[in-house]
């Protein structure tokens, strides 16, 4: 896909993910999701930040994205 390419060549940008970029950018496509109510789809990319990168801002950023879309669902039905 587009994403998984985008995702590639960052992590050639920063491949120790030192400056959060995967991270971050992986975050960002789970976000696009979320934004779009598909938490399922979502949680993947929020959890591949979490589990992949090195960054502690970004983690963090992807591990309360993670658990926020856990509520909006919730909220949601």
């Amino acid at each position: 896909s587009q994403a998984e390419r985008g995702l590639a060549r960052v992590a050639k940008l920063d491949p120790t993910d030192s400056k959060g970029k995967y991270a971050r950018s992986l975050a960002m496509i789970g976000d696009m999701y979320a934004s779009r109510n598909d938490f399922e789809s979502a949680r993947p990319f929020y959890r591949r930040a979490v589990k992949n990168g090195k960054n502690t801002e970004a983690i963090g950023y992807a591990q309360l994205s993670l658990a926020v879309s856990y509520i909006l669902e919730q909220n949601a039905s």
